[in-house]
């Protein structure tokens, strides 16, 4: 029996210098979910998300077949914010990555990614999303941005 993959939260942001280069739109970032997984649901709020108050997008998808996904699309200012995965593998979070590079961000647009543990234990290790590249890019990118974390909150 196979020991159950390890989990993490994902935050995947435009850069802090560019922060509206992806021009985030929650209506657009629904239309375009829907659009490749069209079993996905989303339900938008307004609330406190942190410091400030901010729309926010609730999202579940079926990443691949059986395994949801749930995440939050957050943008504190017009067209500027965030996209939460929660509880992914890193495959899992390879592959929303790419969906996000590949569907929704525009292709000059930076994409950077750094995991909850990170955030939490105070590791500055961020991230950038190759550019281009298959799923096997980004995961090799995340799986060593993982075990640098890792290292770091074990010392």
């Amino acid at each position: 029996m196979s020991e159950e993959p390890q989990r993490y939260t994902f935050i995947f942001t435009p850069p802090e210098e560019d922060a509206g280069c992806w021009n985030l739109n929650l209506q657009s970032f629904s239309q375009a979910l829907n659009e490749t997984f069209p079993d996905s649901s989303s339900s938008q709020e307004e609330g406190a998300l942190g410091p400030r108050r901010a729309q926010s997008l609730s999202f579940e998808l079926e990443l691949m077949p059986n395994e949801w996904l749930e995440g939050i699309v957050s943008t504190p200012f017009p067209q500027t914010g965030s996209v939460v995965l929660e509880l992914a593998t890193p495959v899992q979070g390879a592959a929303f990555a790419k969906w996000l590079r590949d569907a929704y961000v525009p292709p000059s647009a930076p994409i950077e990614v750094i995991i909850g543990l990170a955030l939490e234990n105070g590791v500055e290790d961020v991230r950038t999303v190759p550019p281009t590249g298959d799923l096997s890019s980004i995961v090799r990118e995340l799986e060593e941005h993982i075990a640098l974390v890792e290292e770091e909150t074990r010392s």
